[in-house]
């Protein structure tokens, strides 16, 4: 996992793994379960090398949809890397109805730095017409404390039904933050399981 803002996070499962921590209120501390705010905005995208994640974070009553930069630039190891474009195009798959729908969508791109494995999205068009929130992203988290990620393996989603609506939701697995490391650059990391698919997904705790 690599960081969004300040931080960076590390995956024991995947060199490549991007989230972000968010939190989940009105939720028993302990229980890191999603809240429906989060689901709605975890979509799964496309690019020209690979599938992953991508979800939306409000900052200054912002909304910005952050994912994993290796998704765009195709690389599987090492440093993250550049991507000096300024736009981007990616296939947003539609989360509406059983069908397979994908949409290409343009979007501005920001890069917060080579050894950085995200990139933040601000898309050209309005993604979504649910009105729920994005979370905000969290400042503080114990060690030990459980978490859980979300997140399309293998380019796989579960169907859900609200309001006789059908809706293609992430998957949710579960992870243990186990400590951080402070040197060379503050790193989260994690204690948890992933698949192909899962990049550029948030943690929630």
């Amino acid at each position: 996992m690599t960081p969004t803002g300040p931080r960076r996070w590390i995956c024991p499962a995947c060199p490549v793994f991007v989230l972000c921590v968010l939190c989940c209120l009105g939720v028993r501390a302990q229980s890191a379960q999603p809240t429906s705010n989060i689901l709605f905005k975890t979509l799964m995208i496309k690019s020209k090398t690979e599938a992953g994640t991508m979800f939306s974070i409000d900052v200054d009553d912002r909304e910005y949809w952050l994912t994993a930069k290796h998704i765009l630039t195709g690389r599987r190891s090492g440093p993250a890397g550049e991507f000096s474009e300024k736009t981007a195009s990616l296939d947003v798959l539609d989360p509406i109805g059983r069908a397979i729908k994908w949409n290409s969508i343009q979007f501005a791109v920001i890069d917060p730095g080579k050894d950085i494995d995200i990139v933040v999205l601000i898309p050209n068009t309005t993604l979504q017409e649910i009105g729920i929130p994005s979370l905000k992203v969290s400042s503080s988290m114990g060690i030990g404390q459980e978490c859980s990620f979300l997140g399309f393996p293998y380019a796989n989603t579960w169907t859900a039904t609200f309001n006789s609506t059908e809706y293609k939701m992430p998957f949710i697995k579960h992870c243990y933050i186990s400590g951080i490391i402070r040197q060379p650059a503050a790193v989260l990391v994690l204690d948890g399981i992933n698949n192909l698919g899962f990049s550029g997904g948030p943690v929630l705790y």
